[in-house]
């Protein structure tokens, strides 16, 4: 299988960026490059194998757990393209 664009939705990337900041204001630059690195390494993967994420709860949807840290990337495959619908802390209610 080829490599899957990704495409973010302005909500989902808007979320990751306030939790990018959060990590950076509350905990430093090194564990916000680390997040950062995190979320880019789970994107080349679901790139590469977007069924290793589980079912989602809407139809068509998927997620992805993170391993480091407390989030679910919520996306659907379309048109060759990964698209990112939601960044989410496991914390909140989906």
């Amino acid at each position: 299988m080829s490599r899957l664009t990704v495409k973010w939705t302005m909500p989902a990337y808007n979320d990751f960026m306030v939790y990018v900041n959060y990590y950076r204001n509350e905990s430093g630059s090194f564990l916000s490059a680390k997040f950062a690195d995190a979320i880019e390494k789970s994107l080349k993967n679901l790139s590469l194998m977007p069924t290793i994420a589980r079912p989602g709860f809407k139809i068509n949807t998927r997620q992805y757990i993170l391993q480091e840290f407390p989030f679910i990337i919520e996306f659907r495959v379309r048109n060759n393209t990964v698209e990112i619908l939601a960044f989410l802390h496991q914390s909140r209610k989906i």
